[in-house]
């Protein structure tokens, strides 16, 4: 600065003198020239002066300024390099990335160089995005609360990656103004974790929402918080009416106070103590019917294990409990022809024969009134000869001739016959003055017929409208026929012994509806029943077995799947595989078969096949896991044919087996499932008998089973 100051001055003076020396000649105008001269160059100078002093202060600032740029970019660096999260600056224009961090590196696959003065948008999967990466959110940061936002980026090879962005202005001097930082998180696995937990909770609400069983969920003070659509079938609500409500408006006043002391007992107990709670009750229906339901809840329990509600399943078990009804119904009319049968035995006078059967039918087919009628030759007329239920006596004189009105009719068409209204002139009832003064209505009647030859007639009435259901009026001629055999004992012993075995073929023949309706119920095993008790008694036979126990085991073979009128439909009819615990359900009915059949005492011989075939040699069946000879005879030998008609028959889920093979099969689970030995007399017999040879059974020349 200085030598540029003496150069203007030497130069200013030098000129300026020579100027003035040849501009002017006088002494008064150079002198006044001098001083002009003098203050310009004073002004000037000062001028230069200031401008090289601004220049150099300006030049220093600067250097200054990029030496703090300098600085600031090597901390800059250091801090970015440090965090884990993907940054990204981006500059004012919100396209251009001026720098990023190794994280970004890592997330996106390109390397610092090649993302630095890219267009941000090589990064997005939606370049609609562009401004979540690149523009402050409007509202103040302390607004926002720091939140991130949910965005979708795309990988240098392509694959889509879920992030989070965060963007902030950069306040910081050294970065041009208006640019921005995004740190952007990777939560490409959260999403997909959140994403298939998401997936299992549609897959568990779809099977909530489909189950039969009504799933809910009740808060300490008992009221419900959830609850799935079986609600509609069970209560004729809909889950939205029955969420908000409480427990005690679906139970019987009788009911609510004994279950809410059980989930209180429950709550009470140490959580590692709370086996959960199984009852039975009743709850009420939107349309008044009272529903009897299965209850299990468990208690919840918050970390600290206090209770904070109840959860758990309602099962209606209506259908179950019709089952059962349905079975105490067959048990309560094998016992009145066992009944019966014990009076016939016991060689009882007609009359008080009569009696019997009359009373049992009162007692078995739920009968307000019941007559027996004997036929009188030669006068050929009906008589009563035992009566039950009725107000008043039946004088001797009440008496009908067998061509006369519907008891008549009954005896000469050889079948039951039922009216629903005995007070309707219609109904062709001859004593209507007899049906008003008893009040009665529906009536039945079924002949009393021995050999082809009618000799009674059993008459039956009830004191409400209504005739007789088809398994009723079966059952009456059974007893009907129970008491013509009776009558026809106390005439004859001769008699009494053909009777007896007619009884013992009643008996067969009832035993064999039953087997009959099993099967009907399992429509993939029709049939099997009668093969595997043909077969059975056929091999019991070989083996040596005679008389009685040939019946009985013909009758536990018939019996064999009994148990199973306990299974539900839809677990019984299931054409997919079975879960454990539907496996576990069918194991069952063994059990049930016992429970069933023990209390009938004509049948406790025929127990050991319904109870004991699925039992193992080795000691591996079910259900009392026996082995060897403690399996009795008769379970053993049916296991045998039972294996044998299972595999040569065709079921919906395979073939059926070629009879070699099955022989095969049978020869690998004698000593370890079947018994060696009767294995071994089986496969000798088998030609002879003819049920072996079904036409039900896969063809010997079909495609091998596997």
């Amino acid at each position: 600065m200085a030598l540029v100051y003496l150069a203007v001055g030497a130069a200013w003076i030098l000129g300026s003198d020579w100027a003035a020396d040849q501009l002017f000649g006088d002494r008064a105008q150079a002198s006044r020239f001098q001083t002009i001269k003098g203050l310009c160059f004073v002004g000037i100078t000062a001028g230069l002066v200031y401008w090289l002093a601004r220049r150099s202060e300006t030049r220093l600032r600067e250097r200054n300024r990029i030496a703090r740029l300098h600085a600031a970019s090597r901390i800059s660096s250091t801090v970015l390099a440090a965090i884990g999260e993907a940054v990204l600056v981006i500059d004012a224009d919100g396209h251009t990335i001026l720098a990023c961090n190794p994280a970004a590196e890592r997330m996106f696959g390109h390397a610092r160089h090649g993302l630095r003065g890219r267009d941000v948008g090589m990064l997005l999967a939606d370049a609609a995005d562009l401004a979540l990466v690149s523009r402050v959110p409007e509202q103040p940061l302390a607004a926002t609360g720091d939140a991130r936002t949910p965005i979708q980026l795309r990988h240098r090879d392509g694959h889509l990656l879920a992030g989070e962005v965060t963007v902030r202005a950069i306040v910081e001097s050294g970065w041009p103004a208006g640019s921005v930082v995004s740190m952007i998180v990777d939560v490409s696995e959260r999403v997909r974790a959140e994403l298939a937990l998401q997936a299992q909770e549609a897959k568990y609400r779809r099977l909530a929402e489909s189950t039969p069983d009504l799933i809910w969920t009740m808060n300490r003070d008992l009221v419900i918080q959830y609850a799935n659509p079986a609600s509609r079938a069970i209560l004729g609500m809909d889950p939205e009416e029955v969420v908000g409500t409480r427990m005690a408006r679906y139970l019987l006043p009788s009911e609510y106070p004994s279950l809410s002391r059980l989930f209180r007992e429950r709550a009470a107990l140490p959580a590692d103590e709370d086996g959960g709670l199984l009852v039975e009750t009743r709850l009420l229906h939107r349309d008044g019917s009272v529903v009897p339901v299965e209850v299990h809840g468990t208690v919840l329990r918050d970390v600290a294990g206090q209770p904070v509600g109840v959860q758990g399943t309602i099962r209606d078990i209506r259908q179950r409990l019709e089952s059962a009804a349905k079975l105490r119904v067959v048990i309560d009319r094998l016992g009145s022809l066992r009944r019966v049968d014990q009076s016939i035995s016991a060689m009882l006078p007609l009359t008080l024969l009569s009696q019997r059967v009359a009373s049992e039918a009162c007692t078995a087919l739920d009968i307000d009134a019941a007559a027996v009628l004997h036929l009188v030759e030669p006068e050929h007329r009906l008589m009563p000869l035992a009566t039950s239920g009725f107000q008043t006596s039946l004088s001797d004189g009440v008496s009908m001739r067998l061509d006369e009105g519907l008891i008549g009719r009954s005896a000469r068409e050889g079948r039951a016959l039922s009216v629903a209204d005995v007070q309707d002139p219609a109904s062709g009832f001859l004593r209507g003055d007899i049906a008003a003064a008893e009040g009665l209505r529906g009536f039945a009647s079924a002949p009393m017929i021995v050999q082809g030859r009618v000799v009674g007639a059993l008459a039956v009435f009830r004191r409400r409208v209504g005739a007789l259901q088809p398994d009723e009026l079966e059952f009456l001629e059974l007893l009907a026929g129970q008491a013509a055999i009776g009558s026809q004992h106390v005439e004859n012993v001769r008699r009494l012994a053909t009777a007896n075995e007619g009884l013992l073929s009643a008996y067969d023949a009832n035993i064999e509806g039953w087997s009959r309706a099993l099967d009907y119920r399992d429509h993939e095993t029709q049939g099997h029943s009668a093969r595997v008790t043909a077969i059975a008694v056929a091999l019991a036979r070989a083996a040596g077995i005679e008389g009685d126990e040939l019946r009985f085991i013909r009758w536990g073979a018939l019996l064999h799947d009994i148990g199973k009128m306990g299974v539900p439909d839809h677990i019984l009819r299931k054409p997919g595989p079975l879960t454990e615990e539907e496996r576990d359900v069918i194991r069952t009915h063994p059990t049930i078969a016992r429970d069933l059949l023990k209390p009938i005492r004509f049948l406790e011989r025929a127990l050991p096949i319904p109870v004991f075939h699925h039992e193992r040699w080795d000691g591996s069946g079910y259900p009392h896991g026996l082995a060897g000879e403690d399996i009795p005879l008769a379970a053993r030998l049916f296991a045998v044919v039972d294996v044998f008609d299972a595999m040569r028959t065709t079921r919906p889920y395979r073939v059926g087996w070629p009879e070699a093979r099955v022989l095969e099969h049978l020869d690998e689970l004698a000593g370890s499932g079947l018994d060696p030995d009767l294995v071994a007399l089986f496969r000798q017999v088998m030609p002879s008998i003819p049920e072996c040879r079904s036409l039900a059974y896969a063809p010997d020349d079909g495609p091998a089973a596997p």
